[in-house]
């Protein structure tokens, strides 16, 4: 991935930080209130999911630069939340959901119907 040198020091420990995107860079630039992503994964080798020496799945948080979206938050790794909208894999809850305002989104990121 390339990267784009930003050259807002304040914000970089007196570095010259680099971000992936342009809306980072700008963010970094006119976001007072910019944050680190704390999107959870599981962590992944070539040979799938690792676990530790308990046998529990590695989570990992993503760290990125994120910030603030009208009705949400993203990060420059791709990552969005939006207040208005919540997963889940049972059709009542959907739809309990969508009572109070709020769009149901099936696991895979597919509205309910």
């Amino acid at each position: 991935m390339s990267t784009i040198t930003c050259g807002n020091r304040a914000r970089h420990a007196g570095q010259t930080g680099t971000h992936g995107t342009v809306a980072a860079v700008r963010a970094c630039y006119l976001d007072p209130d910019t944050f680190t992503c704390g999107w959870q994964y599981e962590a992944r080798d070539r040979y799938g999911v690792l676990r530790d020496e308990d046998g529990q799945v590695v989570i990992l948080e993503c760290q990125s630069l994120a910030w603030s979206i009208p009705n949400g938050i993203t990060c420059e790794s791709g990552h969005e939340h939006f207040f208005n909208r919540e997963y889940t894999d049972d059709r009542d809850e959907a739809m309990a959901l969508a009572k109070v305002g709020v769009e149901a989104l099936d696991l895979q990121g597919r509205v309910w119907v």
